[in-house]
C-alpha cells in the first residue's frame, strides 16, 4: 500500500503523489496515456488471428452447406457433410440419386463425413455410420436402399427427396 505525504511548505493539505511501497521515493514507471495503450498489441492480436485462421481445420472455420453428389455413370458418391441428421442426409441422397429409400423408424444420429468419388457401397458405409443397409438394383424401376438396425423388413418409413433450401 502506498503511503501518502502532504506537500510541505504549501500548507494546502493536498496529498502529494503516492510514494513507492519500499519508501525510497521513486514512483516507478508512469502508465502510458490512454491514446497509446492498445497500439502495440493490435498488430500482435491481428497476427494471432491470422495464424489461427490458417491453422484451423477447414471443418472448424465456418459451417458450409452440405455437399452430396452421385455419378450414375461410375456409380460413385462424393460427400462433405458436417453434423447433419441422418434423415436429412437420406433426403438429400434420394434427391440426387432418384433412389427409393426406406428407413427403420427410430434414431436419427448426426452424420459428419467427407470423401470424394467413392464406390456406392463404401460411400454408404461412411454415410450411414455403420448401420446396416440393403441396396438392390432392379431391372426396372429405381434402385432400392433400405436402412435398418433390426432387419430389412423393419425399414418401412419412406424418405421423401429433400430440396437444398431445407438442408
Amino acid at each position: 500500500m502506498a503511503s501518502w505525504e502532504f506537500q510541505t511548505g504549501m500548507g494546502n493539505g493536498i496529498p502529494a503523489r503516492p510514494r513507492s511501497p519500499d519508501g525510497n521515493g521513486r514512483r516507478g514507471p508512469r502508465p502510458a496515456p490512454a491514446s497509446r495503450r492498445g497500439r502495440r498489441s493490435a498488430p500482435l492480436f491481428a497476427a494471432c488471428l491470422l495464424v489461427l485462421a490458417v491453422l484451423l481445420p477447414p471443418r472448424l472455420r465456418a459451417a458450409s452447406a452440405p455437399t452430396l453428389r452421385y455419378d450414375p455413370s461410375t456409380s460413385q458418391l462424393t460427400a462433405e457433410i458436417d453434423g447433419l441428421p441422418l434423415s436429412r442426409v437420406l433426403q438429400l441422397l434420394a434427391r440426387v440419386s432418384g433412389w427409393d429409400i426406406r428407413v427403420e423408424p427410430g434414431e436419427d444420429p448426426l452424420v459428419t463425413t467427407g470423401f470424394a468419388a467413392r464406390p456406392v457401397r463404401e460411400a454408404l458405409d461412411r454415410l450411414l455410420g455403420g448401420q446396416d443397409f440393403s441396396l438392390s438394383v432392379p431391372t426396372n424401376g429405381p434402385t432400392r436402399l433400405r436402412v435398418h438396425r433390426n432387419g430389412v423388413a423393419r425399414a418401412t418409413r419412406r424418405v421423401a427427396p429433400g430440396d437444398d433450401t431445407r438442408i
